[in-house]
């Protein structure tokens, strides 16, 4: 099993939204919730299988998951990590 943690920039690789960055926002059993600030908001996750997704890093990233959380610094944070892939 992947260890993912919450704050963690992880990629989808199967699916639809195959390649696409996300942010875990939360984890329930086997299913991670992820975000991108786009479609995916904080208010509408994507539940996702956590063997369907890969961790970008090896820790935490830094995005901080305490307390009322914006799209639009969802999609900066994701930006900025994008141009460092």
């Amino acid at each position: 099993m992947t260890d993912i943690q919450i704050g963690q920039l992880v990629r989808s690789n199967k699916g639809r939204d195959l390649g696409k960055l996300y942010i875990a926002m939360a984890i329930e059993g086997d299913r991670v919730l992820l975000v991108d600030g786009n479609k995916r908001t904080t208010k509408k996750p994507k539940a996702k299988n956590i063997k369907h997704i890969t961790p970008i890093t090896k820790k935490k990233t830094g995005f901080i998951l305490h307390g009322p959380i914006k799209d639009s610094a969802v999609v900066q944070f994701i930006n900025q990590n994008k141009a460092n892939l």
